[in-house]
């Protein structure tokens, strides 16, 4: 039996994509542990009560709303989501995009706490308020 060779020099290796779905959990299982209380307000089998709607909501200490959107790496904000999303913000609570768990920890640790994404760039909105 032969035993293949590795190639010589370093290997180029795409970061792996994790689906929405993954996502989200990940960023539940994030707020539980930082004693967040968080859930999901719909998901591939429940539609959203209200178009536009964020995948998470939150509460964060002093009653604060959270509010987070997942979008897959590539995903785009459709317009009825943003229009929530700076509803939900003028009235006071943390909006954040999220691709990964890092965007909800980098979002929490904002000053203003808003984070929207327009493709695939991200822009603190502080005068939307």
């Amino acid at each position: 039996m032969s035993r293949r060779k590795r190639p010589a020099g370093p290997m180029c290796v795409e970061p792996l994509e994790l689906p929405e779905r993954a996502v989200r959990r990940q960023i539940l299982d994030y707020l539980r542990l930082n004693r967040i209380p968080a859930w999901l307000t719909h998901d591939e089998r429940h539609r959203p009560v209200e178009t536009g709607i964020a995948d998470i909501n939150g509460v964060l200490s002093g009653g604060r709303l959270l509010v987070i959107e997942v979008k897959a790496p590539h995903g785009v904000v459709a317009d009825a989501q943003e229009e929530w999303m700076r509803r939900a913000y003028r009235a006071g609570a943390c909006v954040i995009v999220a691709r990964s768990v890092e965007d909800v920890r980098d979002g929490l640790r904002l000053d203003n706490y808003s984070a929207i994404f327009k493709s695939g760039c991200a822009t603190i909105d502080k005068a939307a308020r």
